[in-house]
């Protein structure tokens, strides 16, 4: 089995999860519980695929770290986003970023083939980390001067 291939899809099914997610949080708010349990499964699979990839293809293991080390950054996120929306997750968010980063930087400098993947999680984890640093800066600040316009 391609264990690459099958991470990868796994990976993009997060974009159409996405927006069945947001529309079951503007339309549908009673069935958005569906969509918070597909993504844990889905990341849980994700997780799943990476670890069986990172012991049974020794060749590209450092594909499934990355995609390993890119899931957990993003599994971060998304409980900063839902549950646990709190000041000092940001801090956890940052260490999880920084480890992850260093370690898409190792992988990109190991692998010879798939490079696309590590740059491709590099960039979305820099989009992400960008967004936290905004709500890191917008925490506790009063915006009520944007309703004036």
């Amino acid at each position: 089995m391609n264990y690459a291939k099958a991470t990868s899809l796994l990976l993009l099914s997060l974009i159409p999860l996405s927006f069945i997610g947001y529309w079951f949080a503007v339309d549908l708010e009673h069935l958005f519980f569906l969509y918070e349990w597909s993504l844990v499964v889905l990341m849980l699979a994700i997780v799943y695929f990476s670890f069986l990839g990172i012991y049974k293809e020794k060749k590209n293991k450092w594909i499934f770290i990355s995609t390993l080390a890119f899931t957990i950054q993003m599994s971060v996120l998304f409980l900063f986003i839902g549950p646990f929306t709190h000041f000092s997750f940001i801090m956890i968010y940052y260490v999880t970023s920084t480890i992850t980063t260093i370690l898409m930087v190792i992988s990109l400098k190991k692998l010879q083939k798939y490079r696309y993947l590590p740059i491709t999680f590099l960039f979305f984890s820099i989009l992400s980390t960008l967004y936290v640093i905004l709500i890191n800066n917008l925490w506790g600040k009063d915006l009520s001067f944007i309703l004036l316009f």
